[in-house]
């Protein structure tokens, strides 16, 4: 299997981001992805003219 340098390296930023993520387990355990999802797709797309 051939893959890519992104696919097959972890940035230290979703590194501690993970970490975040597993310290704080029981309050993401909370969070009502639907909300959020739909929350996102609500924004406004915001593209730039060349």
């Amino acid at each position: 299997i051939i893959k890519n340098y992104l696919r097959s390296t972890m940035g230290q930023s979703r590194l501690s981001d993970l970490a975040i993520l597993s310290i704080e387990r029981d309050l993401a355990k909370e969070v009502d992805f639907d909300e959020v999802i739909n929350k996102f797709a609500s924004l406004k797309a915001r593209k730039g003219k060349f």
